[in-house]
């Protein structure tokens, strides 16, 4: 094993690799032959079923269609090249699809490991990382069609949860012992400013709670942005384990993160940044129906990281389908009725990602339909480009094979940075009949206010009809509510929105929270409320008859303050932008 370490390590100077490159506005990919590449994979591109099929349950098996395995990785191969796909995504094969193009495994490092509900910092856990990457990514390290390993996939990254179980942990941890550090630390060793922050429970001072006791965060309280700096630290030593373990035993290929479950509390993503080369994250927009991709989720990704995005899982499911797939759980997953709202939905997710200049690759899952009884899980959606029989959708890979022939010309073109970061303000589009029914119905391009703070973890957008001024925020920040000591989120930490009009600075407060209704000290003010878990979308109705700048019908700009605050008043982003509301 050690010869083949030396022989990968000098075969480096010999031996070229996926690396990166910022070309114009545009950040690439860049192939072994020096080429600009924007990644195009398909995840799970596997012979799916290899015991003999069971007729009472359906699923996709190569054997049914192929004579061999290399047949099927042949002809899927083949498949890849028409539809204009160029990698093969996380959870296939390499070794039967092992045929020029470039894949991205997914080791499980950390999950594997125990990370990162087990003692991260214990020498075990550093031990253990350390073998399983020796076992999985030295004999691989000299492989030119390796574009990069992602360390891990949604291990869940959520703060309050993380900070009461090494609470929970013994005293031994290594881990709860530099969570103690960090509050004696930050609070400077003074348990009285700790105690106004948290409720303690069995210890009554830092050396008690050394040996033992447990933390809730107060109402009203400061409390997060600790909890949030010990995440940041768990992050920290997280994502420093895995690159290190990687680049032991491979110097050569990207380190590509550990694709995020369509959320990341601000202070993992910054803590990632040094030790990935390409940040990654799947997709979550169930909430959307139409595939939009809001800008400051991979926006703010990739500014606090300072690196590309690769979006490492995208998809749409239809009711409508070749393989009986029920789609069970419509509200997890972007489900449309037919696959012609499939395609489109595809398209326009598609097109998005190519649009920013700092994405470099996008990965569909899957290649076939899931099992319609179920996986092991019970997941059950029309994910394929194919169907369990083995037939493509027609005109799902039609659209795709054309958008993505364009993906290179569509990434150098790109002009969404400067889109997304527009000061000149926004011609309020007209809404839709009702723009109650949701964010997805909206004309978000045309009605996307730019954030004036640093990063954001929301965007806001406006719309209009004759009656009233809409605007729509879509806000991701999670709270576990078992870190309050009743484990209910107290109407003083509630998640806000405030805005001004015209010279009315902030006069109006929509507050809003998971598992609760939003409201609005503003009588006047219609309001709806989505509650999807990791983010919340509010939609608010302010009558145009109450804003005095617009009582003259003109189209004087009208100047528009917002903040939106998170959970506990941790987190914050800002606008500050004229709005034109034309006349009706």
């Amino acid at each position: 094993m050690a010869l083949l370490l030396l022989t990968a390590l000098a075969s480096r100077a010999e031996q070229q690799y996926y690396t990166l490159a910022q070309h114009g506005t545009a950040w690439w990919l860049v192939t072994p032959g020096g080429e600009e590449f924007f990644s195009l994979g398909v995840n799970c591109t596997g012979p799916g079923q290899t015991l003999p099929p069971d007729p009472a349950k359906p699923q996709y098996a190569y054997a049914r269609f192929y004579d061999s395995l290399d047949a099927w990785a042949d002809d899927t191969i083949q498949r890849f090249h028409a539809w204009n796909f160029n990698t093969v995504g996380g959870w296939s094969d390499p070794h039967a699809l092992h045929r020029g193009l470039p894949d991205t495994p997914v080791l499980h490092l950390g999950v594997s490991s125990g990370v990162h509900w087990g003692d991260l910092f214990s020498e075990e856990v550093e031990r253990e990382v350390d073998r399983l990457a020796k076992e999985m990514v030295l004999p691989r390290a000299g492989d030119p069609d390796l574009l990069g390993w992602f360390s891990d996939n949604e291990l869940g990254w959520y703060p309050e949860t993380m900070f009461l179980s090494y609470l929970s942990a013994p005293p031994t941890s290594r881990t709860r012992q530099r969570l103690v550090a960090l509050l004696i630390e930050r609070y400077g060793n003074n348990w009285e400013a700790l105690t106004r922050d948290f409720t303690a429970a069995g210890a009554d001072s830092f050396a008690a709670l050394e040996q033992g006791g447990m933390l809730h965060l107060r109402a009203g309280a400061n409390g997060r942005e600790k909890i949030h700096a010990f995440a940041e630290a768990v992050a920290t030593r997280y994502y420093q384990l895995m690159h290190d373990a990687i680049r032991r035993y491979d110097p050569n290929h990207l380190i590509l993160g550990d694709r995020y479950n369509g959320h990341y509390p601000l202070a993992v993503a910054r803590a990632a940044g040094p030790f990935v080369d390409v940040i990654s994250t799947n997709a979550s927009f169930a909430d959307t129906k139409d595939g939009a991709m809001f800008p400051f989720f991979l926006k703010t990704l990739h500014e606090l990281t300072g690196k590309p995005v690769l979006m490492s899982e995208y998809y749409a499911a239809a009711m409508e389908n070749q393989s009986g797939n029920r789609n069970s759980s419509t509200d997890m997953f972007a489900t449309l009725q037919t696959q012609t709202e499939r395609v489109a939905l595809t398209e326009r997710t598609l097109r998005d990602l190519a649009s920013m200049p700092f994405v470099v690759g996008a990965h569909w899952f899957q290649y076939f339909d899931e099992p319609p009884g179920g996986r092991s899980d019970g997941e059950d959606f029309n994910f394929g480009l194919v169907d369990i029989e083995n037939r493509p959708y027609e005109g799902l890979v039609q659209a795709m094979t054309e958008l993505q022939g364009r993906v290179p010309e569509i990434h150098r073109a790109s002009l969404a940075g400067d889109a997304h970061s527009r000061s000149a303000g926004v011609h309020v589009p007209g809404g839709p009949a009702n723009p109650f029914l949701g964010l997805h119905t909206w004309n978000k391009a045309d009605g996307y206010i730019a954030y004036t703070s640093e990063t954001a973890f929301g965007d806001l957008y406006a719309c209009r009809d004759d009656t009233y001024l809409y605007l729509g925020l879509r806000a991701d920040d999670y709270m576990d509510a078992s870190i309050y000591a009743d484990k209910t989120i107290p109407a003083e930490d509630f998640m806000s929105l405030r805005i001004g009009l015209g010279e009315t600075p902030l006069s109006m407060t929509l507050r809003f929270a998971k598992g609760n209704a939003a409201t609005c000290d503003n009588p006047a003010v219609r309001v709806r409320h989505d509650d999807r878990g990791l983010r919340q979308i509010v939609i608010a109705g302010i009558p145009l008859t109450s804003i005095p700048e617009l009582s003259d019908g003109g189209d004087a700009p009208l100047r528009l303050r917002a903040e939106a605050t998170g959970y506990a008043r941790y987190m914050r982003t800002t606008w500050d932008s004229p709005l034109i509301v034309p006349a009706q």
